[in-house]
Parts: structure tokens; sequence; C-alpha cells
């Protein structure tokens, strides 16, 4: 694991530092200007996201960071970090966990937890995270069955967002099993209260 000077690792465990990555791999962002400003930030939707985006910024003051939201054109809500500290460690964490370098089951379980809340949905039935990076959620899977939980990967063609033409998506379905794993992803959370 990378050194993170004045970041107050030790106030979170393994599953909530995980899930941070995981969000960051899903929905993050982190760049420097080019002068003295560095910036974390973490897009989430404002008005399904809001218990998201609680659980983040209590995780984040625990590292002892200042994090402060903004809504972008109504439509997105910015979760944003300005932090040298941050904006270095986040990337190089992410990277090592994707290169396979040994981490912890409850690390990995915390940042399919974050992926899921970022990229990913949940109901009755089913768990999808959708990326347009194959290459994590093949680690994801293989993470996933490393713990005996069901997976199915597949590419999707969609309609592109902007302009005309089509492009491609990845879905990974994550099995029921995962949410019977002490997860932290509050999607899952809100549908098992919703069903049950």
């Amino acid at each position: 694991m990378p050194e993170a000077k004045k970041l107050m690792l030790n106030q979170i465990n393994d599953k909530e530092l995980g899930y941070i990555v995981g969000l960051y791999l899903g929905d993050g962002y982190a760049h420097n200007d080019g002068y003295r400003h560095y910036r974390t930030e973490f897009s989430l939707n404002p008005k399904r996201d809001q218990d998201i985006k609680e659980y983040l910024i209590t995780l984040l003051k625990q590292l002892g960071l200042n994090p402060y939201c903004i809504i972008l054109r109504g439509y997105c809500l910015q979760v944003r970090i300005n932090s040298k500290n941050l904006m270095s460690f986040l990337p190089q964490i992410a990277k090592e966990f994707l290169e396979g370098e040994q981490t912890n089951l409850c690390f990995e379980i915390g940042i399919i937890s974050g992926l899921i809340d970022s990229d990913g949905w949940s109901n009755k039935l089913d768990t999808v995270i959708t990326m347009k990076d194959p290459a994590i959620l093949g680690k994801i899977e293989a993470t996933l069955r490393g713990l005996g939980v069901y997976t199915r990967l597949w590419r999707q063609k969609i309609k592109k967002f902007r302009g005309d033409g089509t492009t491609y998506i990845w879905r990974l379905r994550v099995g029921n099993a995962f949410r019977k794993l002490p997860h932290v992803s509050i999607k899952i959370r809100r549908t098992v209260a919703k069903f049950n």
C-alpha cells in the first residue's frame, strides 16, 4: 500500500478505504491544474445518492480531509476535496489493486461495494455494475468468483449519449451471494430494505 502522508488512515478500516477506492474507480477523478491546485472529485446523482454522499463525506472527514459539494448543471452532484495527498494516494492504490498486488478481502469487498454504489444498480433480483473499462470489471469478476459469488460479464451495444451512432459498454452481474457478505454497498442495503 502506498504511503499516504497526512491522511489519517488509522481512522477508517480496510473495507471503508476500499469503498472510497471503488467510488473513485467508478465515478472519481483526480487532477492537478499544473500549479498548486490538487483536486479529487466524486460524481453522484443529486436526487438518489444523498445517502452515498453523506457516507462518503463521513469517511473523508475521518481521513482528516475537508470535502465540499457542488451541483453541476442540475444533474450531477460532485463531492470535491482539495488535497495533494489524496490526489496522489487514490490513483496509486487503485493501480496497485488493478495490477494484482496483494490486498486483503475486506479491502476488495469495499471496492466492489463502492463500484456498485458509483456505477451499478441493484433491485430485487439483480445487482449489475456497468463500465466502459473491461479490465476493471475483469478484476472484480475474478475477486467475486474467488469469494464463491456467481458472475456474468457481457458487452452491450448502446446508443451514444451525445451525437449519433452507437458504442459499447460492459456489464457485470453480481450474484446475490454478495448480499450475504459483510459489504458496505448502500444501493444493496436500499434494495434489501425495500423488499423485506
